[in-house]
């Protein structure tokens, strides 16, 4: 059984004819239920409970918030004089998916004890489930609009709070969130299957990738189709599309990694990684008897610090990826190589010192 079968004692004919007549009626007279919630009650929603078996006319089904409950204008559905479904109405021109609306159903499903709701503006219908563990949660289970009656999901759906099945719906949810996960899961190893649909995540990605890199080494350039088919090439190793042959990782000894070479007033300093170059710099200071906190905070930016007395920039946002220094000040090392060397230059001239008593040999990078 999946989300799109139809409970056989409805006759879906029937109610796609009364969806029909609704949304003719919601475009005649659509000024009036934009600005009217009771008509939208009375004229739409009551119309459409009324197909789904409910008897809108008997209080042991069907009762009207009242100002005095203080929830919202709709309806509170019983079955068996048990709270079941609260159906929370507004006036056409509402967006149903906003969250204080939303949020709104959730604090009076607690209230009427319920456990779940459809929020309406008459067209649309939304159902959410309320989310027990925490207090005023929930989760969309499904939406529909009435003005696509031609579509078997909208009444098929719809047809899951009649009357008969809402003691189903439990059911129902796990039964739908099974199907959509298949579908999800379906759709995604078949989009990774081909080449086609690997480059399609690739152009997907490739913006939000690029940004990052752009974003961790701003001095290196990168084209747009080079991150694409670096993307494309490592969706495709994920799924083993490459070729049957598995991937092998080159590990390389520690002792055989490439060292940055690094000189320092003469002093030669071989390192591994680059914001070392800045923290051997700042150190070096330390001991010159220069950089105390004094200076601090000492900003290379606008709005950013590079040393401060605390892990800090100057709205109070905190360091990426702070290093304490010997005399207890903490320095910004989430730079790029180049920029960690043109910040480690600049520490120097602040303090009097040239700028070519650094030197940087890099395995990778020339000409700095």
């Amino acid at each position: 059984m999946t989300y799109t079968s139809t409970p056989k004692h409805l006759n879906t004919e029937y109610l796609r004819r009364k969806l029909k007549e609704t949304a003719e009626k919601l475009e005649i007279h659509e000024n009036l239920y934009k600005q009217n919630n009771l008509a939208v009650m009375e004229q739409i929603v009551s119309p459409v409970l009324q197909c789904l078996g409910w008897n809108v006319e008997n209080p042991n089904e069907v009762q009207p918030f009242t100002i005095r409950d203080s929830c919202f204008p709709g309806y509170l559905l019983l079955k068996n004089r048990v709270n079941v479904l609260l159906i929370k109405v507004e006036n056409l021109s509402t967006n149903i998916n906003q969250k204080d609306n939303l949020k709104q159903a959730a604090r009076c499903c607690i209230k009427k004890q319920v456990n779940h709701a459809v929020i309406t503006n008459g067209a649309n219908w939304l159902l959410i489930e309320l989310n027990r563990r925490r207090k005023a949660s929930w989760k969309t289970v499904w939406t529909v609009d009435i003005r696509d009656y031609r579509r078997p999901t909208t009444t098929n759906l719809l047809k899951f709070i009649s009357k008969r099945e809402i003691d189903n719906i439990k059911n129902f949810i796990n039964i739908l969130q099974w199907e959509k996960n298949r579908i999800l899961k379906e759709t995604w190893r078949l989009m990774l299957k081909s080449e086609d649909g690997a480059q399609y995540i690739a152009k997907l990605l490739a913006p939000t990738f690029a940004g990052k890199v752009k974003e961790l080494y701003p001095d290196i350039e990168f084209e747009l189709e080079e991150i694409e088919s670096f993307l494309r090439k490592n969706i495709m190793i994920i799924q083993g599309i490459e070729g049957k042959t598995k991937r092998q990782q080159v590990n390389i000894p520690k002792h055989e990694k490439p060292k940055i070479r690094m000189t320092l007033n003469n002093k030669i300093y071989e390192i591994e990684h680059s914001y070392e170059i800045l923290i051997h710099v700042a150190e070096w200071l330390i001991r010159q008897g220069v950089l105390t906190r004094k200076d601090c905070p000492i900003r290379f930016g606008r709005k950013k610090y590079l040393i401060n007395v605390e892990p800090h920039h100057m709205y109070g946002d905190s360091f990426k990826h702070p290093k304490k220094l010997s005399n207890g000040l903490y320095i910004e090392t989430h730079y790029s190589t180049v920029e960690h060397i043109r910040n480690a230059k600049r520490l120097l001239k602040k303090y009097g010192y040239r700028e070519d008593i650094l030197k940087i040999k890099h395995p990778y990078i020339n000409n700095i």
